[in-house]
């Protein structure tokens, strides 16, 4: 008699990344034997071969959407906990995807998120911007809840997993959604009244390669696509909060620095996303 599924682990991409066999590689080094992988491949040449667990699943590329394809991935899904890696966000140990779905002995608890590490190559701007937004400290990160992480929450489908069944009272996933979909669900699944958590000891690697401009135009289209669209201070107080955690927990100048970085990039960004909609909301 097969045993229940526990968690499906999908992978999206469209070829175009560098890490996606160290992703997968990781990934089942990491699966237990309720586990499954499944690569969701967009891209226009033929799916690269996999050995042993890994599943694929082509789909036309014109036809991809953030929100759509995760959707249909929860939905296809017969496991108990869905989770997300992108296809340069690799798995920092063999025991991430027990990190990450272990929270889930909650039954309060529908999203977990695990951290960002920043790769030993990465740019500056982004090992600044990674190591206050994604702190070495867990808890729940829903609104309304206190503790020292930050009023900005760390989603991020790069590094995830939702309980299905949750997801699915919640509505699952926005459609059609290009960007954020991940900040929609979230706030789909506190509204019904679960909590979404943030696993720090889930780590992976992931970094973007980008300058300090890109950095400033990410927090602009974060901010103006799904927030409130005005300016606000709490998201800023957030960033000088958990900048403060890291740089007390390191007692190192890197914490200080990254808490200066962070606050200007992200607050550049915040500031440029609520120009951008003209202070609407």
């Amino acid at each position: 008699m097969n045993e229940p599924l526990r968690t499906t682990v999908a992978v999206l991409s469209a070829g175009k990344s560098r890490f996606l066999g160290e992703v997968v590689d990781r990934i089942v080094a990491a699966l237990g034997r309720r586990d499954e992988i499944l690569v969701v491949w967009s891209g226009v040449a033929e799916p690269p071969r996999f050995p042993g667990r890994v599943r694929v699943e082509r789909i036309n590329g014109e036809a991809f959407d953030h929100g759509v394809t995760r959707d249909g991935v929860v939905r296809a899904s017969n496991a108990q906990y869905v989770a997300f890696l992108s296809d340069d966000a690799s798995p920092c140990s063999a025991t991430w995807l027990e990190a990450l779905v272990r929270p889930f002995e909650d039954p309060r608890i529908g999203a977990v998120f695990g951290r960002h590490v920043p790769r030993p190559d990465a740019p500056l701007s982004d090992r600044i911007f990674r190591l206050v937004r994604y702190p070495a400290i867990s808890g729940p990160i829903c609104a309304g809840h206190n503790g020292p992480l930050p009023a900005l929450c760390p989603v991020s489908n790069a590094n995830a997993a939702y309980r299905r069944e949750a997801l699915l009272i919640a509505g699952g996933f926005p459609k059609p959604c290009m960007f954020a979909e991940d900040r929609v669900a979230v706030r789909a699944l506190c509204a019904t009244g679960y909590v979404t958590w943030y696993a720090a000891e889930a780590g992976a690697y992931h970094s973007h390669y980008e300058a300090w401009l890109d950095t400033i135009r990410r927090g602009s289209r974060a901010h103006g696509s799904h927030d409130a669209g005005r300016w606000q201070l709490r998201p800023i107080l957030g960033l000088v909060r958990r900048g403060a955690v890291v740089a007390w927990t390191d007692r190192k100048l890197v914490g200080v620095a990254a808490l200066a970085g962070a606050v200007a990039l992200r607050g550049l960004g915040m500031i440029a996303g609520s120009l951008g909609r003209g202070g609407r909301g």
